[in-house]
Parts: structure tokens; sequence; C-alpha cells
């Protein structure tokens, strides 16, 4: 599973590489959308949404256009560890562009 696990972060990193240079203004502006979100949280882990029976932290803030080629171009199991908390953590650390907490 650990050399899988490398393939499927190899992937993203390849679409995100991609996407970058293809998008670079729209890579730029939420970039500064992102750095804005994180300035206006309350703690460096991140804000919490939720009511008393759950809670719910996003990681990362990432545009439309950098999903829609995911989906795209990942496969159905890629897909699945890129949105579990695994591949979010990961992607969340990678890219601490998109990240909208300081500390993950």
């Amino acid at each position: 599973m650990n050399a899988e696990k490398e393939l499927y972060k190899k992937n993203i990193i390849d679409v995100v590489e991609a996407y970058k240079k293809i998008f670079p203004a729209e890579y730029m502006a939420v970039v500064q959308i992102v750095k804005d979100n994180r300035k206006n949280q309350n703690k460096k882990t991140g804000a919490f949404n939720g009511n008393i029976d759950t809670l719910d932290r996003a990681l990362s803030q990432y545009p439309e256009t950098l999903l829609g080629i995911l989906q795209n171009r990942l496969s159905p199991n890629e897909m699945l560890w890129f949105t579990n908390t695994e591949g979010a953590r990961w992607f969340a650390n990678q890219y601490k562009e998109f990240s909208l907490a300081e500390k993950i």
C-alpha cells in the first residue's frame, strides 16, 4: 500500500504542478484568498465548524478548476485517498499555500 500511496502522491503533485503552470493568474488569486482566510482564523489549527454532535475542520481551500482536473485525472481510488483524512492532511502539508491552518 505504501508504494500505491506514493504513486497517488506523485499523480496529485503532477496535476497540481500542471495546474499552476496552465492557470498562473487563478493560482495566485487563490493563494491570496487562502492567505487572507488563514489570517482571519482564531486558531493556528484552523476554524472548527459544527454543532454539539460533530466538528468539522477544513484543512485546505483550492479552486474548482483544480478540483475538476483532479477528478478527471485521478482514479477513483486516488480521489478516495485524496479526500480521506490521510490524503487531506498530506495535501495540506505538501501545498501550504492551499492550507487554511498554519499548523496541521
